[in-house]
């Protein structure tokens, strides 16, 4: 016995996916749902009914161009939109398809969709522009572009990590993140006079507050993509620095809460990052970058413990420790390593600072 069928002869007609709904989905969208059946009308027809629908609109047959007398071709005969739409309505509309396939003319298609009113929207490109929201056509990237306009002399030779949108945005964001000119100008005398020298003195604190205040002029705000990002991303490795370093005290007379200490020291190092990024520190160097990781990380070995590795009873004993115990081994002699490291550059160095701070009171 033949197995009966669950798709409808409309969607079979289409040769679309059908939900076997009975109306389906598909014709109830296309206000055909009357039309929905799984029978045949008038029996099946293999010669039809395994075709594919001709098209809508018939083709223009080719006119060759006639010749004149003198030679020259004639123009073609072009046929208007009006004969067109007359030869849909006369000759062609339903030529060679059964009754129950042909196009509806206007009059049962605005009947029909009273009977099976459609419940999607009128898909087209003029509905989606027209119903966009105007705040998000003119937003964050409109926004950024317009703010932030690229400058020929600053924009890098080499590719950069980021696209031009994604840039418009991060240098939105870092722009953002600064804090005003009073508080950021004592951040940075701060770190200078009483963090700089833990640091090794590794840049001229006079010279850097010279050029952060030419960076300002008469204005009251940093205009960061007029500066040298290398140099920015160094801005924001003191930013970050002195406001964690600082106590809570001088914290709270710069206008920074305890919440605002942590919160900033977060967001203004992952901004020198983001700055030296977008300076393509890895490929074009300079000293401002080694300063901004150095302050970035010079005290990190804090955190970590590493001054407090002592002696260790498994010191003596190294070939009598087993993987796991060498593997501590090799753990604590590279903290020792890195500690000496850290501290004897900074013994190095520590007489050349007052050579520095000599220099900037001449």
């Amino acid at each position: 016995m033949p197995k009966q069928r669950q798709t409808c002869t409309r969607c079979s007609q289409r040769r679309q996916k059908c939900d076997r709904k009975a109306p389906c989905t598909r014709c109830v969208q296309n206000s055909e749902g009357h039309l929905c059946t799984t029978k045949w009308v008038n029996g099946y027809n293999p010669t039809l009914h395994r075709k594919y629908p001709a098209k809508t609109h018939p083709t223009v047959p080719y006119q060759p161009p006639a010749s004149s007398s003198d030679g020259t071709a004639s123009s073609l005969d072009v046929v208007s939109p009006p004969d067109l739409a007359t030869n849909n309505d006369s000759g062609y509309r339903g030529q060679g398809l059964p009754s129950h396939v042909q196009t509806p003319t206007a009059e049962e298609a605005q009947s029909l969709g009273t009977v099976w009113p459609s419940k999607l929207k009128d898909i087209t490109i003029g509905t989606f522009l027209s119903e966009k929201d105007q705040h998000a056509q003119q937003g964050l990237f409109d926004q950024s572009f317009r703010n932030v306009q690229s400058r020929s002399k600053n924009c890098p030779t080499i590719a950069s990590y980021l696209s031009s949108a994604a840039r418009a945005v991060e240098i939105q964001h870092v722009q953002s993140l600064l804090p005003s000119k009073t508080q950021l100008v004592q951040i940075v005398e701060y770190y200078e006079h009483f963090m700089l020298y833990w640091s090794g003195g590794i840049y001229h604190g006079p010279t850097f507050r010279k050029k952060l205040l030419e960076g300002y002029g008469e204005s009251q705000e940093l205009d960061l993509q007029s500066l040298d990002w290398r140099w920015t991303g160094l801005l924001f490795a003191i930013l970050s620095s002195s406001i964690i370093g600082s106590s809570e005290n001088v914290s709270h007379a710069w206008g920074f809460s305890i919440d605002d200490k942590i919160r900033l020291a977060r967001e203004w190092g992952a901004a020198s990052l983001s700055c030296l990024n977008m300076g393509n520190y890895t490929s074009q160097y300079h000293i401002y970058s080694v300063h901004a990781i150095y302050i970035m990380h010079a005290y990190e070995h804090l955190g970590l413990g590493l001054h407090k590795l002592g002696p260790h009873p498994d010191d003596d004993r190294i070939l009598e420790l087993n993987a796991e115990q060498k593997q501590a081994f090799v753990e604590r002699e590279i903290g020792r390593r890195t500690w000496y490291t850290l501290t004897c550059q900074e013994w190095c160095v520590s007489y050349i600072c007052e050579l520095v701070f000599a220099l900037g009171e001449i």
